[in-house]
């Protein structure tokens, strides 16, 4: 596994914590102080474990099976699917009081997980016809 793959899961992981704490804390407490780094340090390790264990494979395995277009629909699709699995856990963790499937924040969190993934998958991992040369 090269660097871009680690580098991709680390900054897909601080960017997911970060928005999980903005959205969560920033906009319920009406302010940003020190004390948000707390959540983004215990909310991290969560994510890239997830990423890790989730998407990783799902990623590599598509790299090696099909060429690859720049923003491929299907990655997105397979990325939604598995950022479920990977929202489950840590909403139902963070989100103590809501268990509710039908709450529109869950399916938020789902979409965005799953584009910011796509997007830095897209964007820092070289082509199948950049790795072959």
């Amino acid at each position: 596994m090269g660097y871009r793959y680690i580098f991709m899961l680390l900054l897909a992981s601080l960017t997911m914590a970060i928005i999980y704490v903005v959205v969560d804390f920033g906009i319920e407490s009406k302010g940003f102080s020190l004390s948000m780094m707390y959540p983004i340090i215990v909310t991290f390790p969560m994510f890239l474990a997830l990423y890790c264990v989730l998407l990783l494979p799902i990623t590599i395995l598509l790299r090696k099976w099909e060429s690859q277009d720049r923003f491929d629909l299907i990655h997105l699709i397979l990325y939604i699917a598995a950022a479920t699995i990977i929202t489950v856990p840590a909403y139902l963790i963070l989100r103590i009081e809501s268990t509710s499937w039908m709450n529109v924040e869950f399916y938020l969190y789902v979409l965005i997980a799953a584009i910011v993934y796509w997007i830095y998958e897209t964007v820092l991992l070289p082509d199948n016809t950049e790795s072959a040369s």
